[in-house]
């Protein structure tokens, strides 16, 4: 029980130390329906509509947003802390009010294939051991990845 809390704590201090130099943002490409025309316009995903005689139209715009991978493993694994019946009640309440601070970030499921999708630079470095705590087992005993 003490590591799981132990290691729920470092991961809250990075978040914590994330959350204070503010979450890093990048341009996203988000699909939506829409009845004015923007950004890319996806023919082959809107003939239903054109077929159906309705007035709308599918574009692919990119959308400046912190709903980005680093921030999505960030979110899961604090959802996962959230959950874990082996951390400490405080550690849990602690993991839920940041958990509140992103409401717009996505939450799959963590997976290998996700963790080798990232890459570090020098606008993110500051992610990197949130991310290795984060791969850590025995905060995501729930994910299909361990």
């Amino acid at each position: 029980m003490i590591t799981y809390n132990f290691i729920a704590k470092q991961f809250i201090q990075e978040v914590q130390a994330i959350h204070r130099r503010g979450l890093v943002k990048n341009y996203v490409v988000v699909k939506k329906p829409t009845s004015h025309l923007g950004g890319r316009v996806m023919m082959n995903d809107f003939m239903s509509y054109i077929v159906a005689r309705q007035p709308i139209v599918i574009c692919e715009k990119d959308q400046y947003s912190a709903n980005i991978l680093l921030n999505q493993v960030m979110k899961s694994t604090l959802k996962a802390i959230c959950v874990n019946r082996y951390v400490k009640e405080e550690t849990r309440k602690r993991s839920f009010t940041y958990l509140e601070y992103m409401p717009e970030v996505d939450t799959p499921p963590l997976t290998k294939a996700i963790f080798l999708k990232m890459y570090f630079g020098g606008h993110n470095v500051y992610y990197k051991r949130m991310v290795h705590i984060a791969r850590i087992p025995i905060l995501n005993r729930e994910s299909p990845c361990f």
